[in-house]
């Protein structure tokens, strides 16, 4: 809702709700759309710009640990502080119960833009295989080994896309 002020400003026709004690704009061609504070492209950018400012000037917040969850899906990503593995088949639910002992949840939240270690699938399978008392050096082995995964920026997407 914007007052006749705001939709001359932003060049758009104001109409009038005999509802309503303020005047509301016609936005998109659709009474009470989108208005220029929501969504849109501009939006979408000014968000990416803040999110990388807030990066840069280390504002992030440090997440608590979610709640213990089910065993996650082959395919699916857990993590735990900067480090991130999948989920592989042969993932038993006495090993799960085990990570999650040790602070490790799977990712739930959408869109996921953190930054993560990943831990090769080589090792996340050393760690499936092994006997239940060598589990902890394993896993410090695995994370020991992590790396962080490169970034693909839309131009290099791009170029992916054409190199076939």
């Amino acid at each position: 809702m914007l007052f006749e002020h705001d939709a001359v400003r932003i060049g758009q026709k104001p109409i009038q709700d005999p509802n309503l004690q303020c005047t509301s704009v016609l936005t998109f061609g659709i009474p009470g759309g989108r208005t220029e504070r929501q969504g849109g492209l501009m939006n979408n950018l000014g968000d990416a710009m803040r999110d990388q400012v807030r990066t840069l000037l280390r504002m992030r917040r440090m997440r608590r640990v979610p709640v213990r969850g089910p065993k996650p899906r082959i395919g699916a990503a857990i993590f735990r502080g900067d480090v991130r593995m999948t989920v592989l088949a042969g993932m038993t639910d006495d090993l799960w119960m085990w990570l999650q002992d040790h602070n490790w949840r799977e990712i739930t939240f959408r869109p996921e833009r953190r930054r993560y270690r990943e831990v090769p699938a080589g090792n996340v399978m050393r760690l499936i295989d092994c006997d239940h008392n060598d589990r902890l050096q394993v896993l410090m082995d695995a994370i020991d080994s992590a790396s962080w995964r490169p970034t693909l920026s839309g131009s290099a997407l791009h170029s992916m896309q054409y190199r076939r």
